[in-house]
């Protein structure tokens, strides 16, 4: 079982006619649950985020970004799991031989975070947005430097309107609580970073219909591997198409197909393997009725395989 919510507030106010201020405080709860006879493993979190972004336009075409991200995350860990076997032994088999242990934890990881961007338009339809994010990690001790870019382009003045649109970046995702555990787990490890490219195009049908279609690739490096640290890498490419009707007096939403495969290697020698959680086939349809409209308020659905 998994489950979480959310809830949020955002301020937005221009102090001039130039610099804008937006603020968002967010709290919630995540939580994974699986059982299975004597075997089981519990996480609880509380995350408490919240972020500062004051936006400056320098001159024409060019307005600067500046933030900062701050996030508090209590924890709670119960588990009772086979002992993982030593470094370098194989494992006791799916489930493991190992008489099962059991260990509880609760503390809490911060995870301070700042970024800059620029806001670039340097011709007309065009639209490049270089940025940089530093964030530290309390679990892994270190800062990471993730520098990414985005690029839009509109082709043709009037409507119907096409926009050719990519980008690449870099992003890290810190190891989770389990995954530090000092029974469980492992200590020294440190983010896993992806590297992400994408590439695609927009086209308006209507004044409210528009069409996307996007291919991405991102290549995985520093994934941690249960007793082998961040040793695993891997891959996930695929393609995602997009319907999107635009916000009106009553109406706003989308349908959304992706196509992907997501790859595994334990190690850079490891036989290649298709991720626990790979998902192939992901729709997603959405749809937002005005409170004042006749009908309702509106529903989300969403089908994965």
């Amino acid at each position: 079982h998994t489950m979480f919510w959310r809830i949020q507030a955002r301020y937005k106010q221009k102090l001039t006619p130039t610099t804008e201020i937006k603020l968002l405080a967010a709290f919630g709860e995540d939580k994974i649950e699986f059982y299975l006879g004597s075997i089981y493993f519990t996480l609880d979190t509380y995350p408490l985020s919240g972020r500062a972004e004051l936006s400056q336009k320098l001159f024409k075409g060019v307005t600067a970004n500046v933030g900062i991200d701050l996030m508090w995350t209590p924890y709670q860990v119960n588990a009772q799991l086979p002992a993982p076997s030593p470094p370098g032994q194989p494992s006791g088999g799916p489930f493991g031989s190992n008489p099962p242990i059991a260990a509880s934890e609760s503390g809490s990881n911060y995870l301070p975070g700042t970024y800059v961007d620029l806001e670039l338009a340097p011709w007309k339809g065009a639209r490049i947005v270089p940025g940089v994010r530093l964030d530290y990690t309390k679990v892994t001790g270190r800062w990471d430097l993730a520098p990414r870019v985005i690029m839009r382009q509109d082709v043709g003045p009037t409507f119907p309107r096409t926009t050719l649109k990519g980008g690449v970046g870099v992003f890290y995702q810190p190891p989770q609580p389990q995954d530090s555990d000092p029974v469980f787990g492992q200590l020294g490890l440190h983010s896993e970073r992806a590297i992400q490219y994408s590439l695609g195009a927009e086209r308006e049908i209507t004044k409210y219909l528009e069409v996307s279609v996007e291919g991405f690739y991102k290549q995985l490096d520093s994934l941690i591997i249960t007793q082998s640290g961040n040793s695993g890498i891997g891959w996930v490419y695929g393609l995602e198409t997009l319907i999107r009707y635009k916000p009106d007096k009553h109406f706003f939403g989308w349908i959304a197909y992706t196509l992907s495969q997501s790859l595994r290697k334990d190690t850079p020698d490891a036989p290649t393997r298709t991720a626990p959680f790979d998902q192939t086939h992901i729709l997603t349809i959405l749809g937002t009725l005005s409170p004042w409209a006749r009908l309702g308020s509106g529903c989300a659905v969403s089908s994965r395989d």
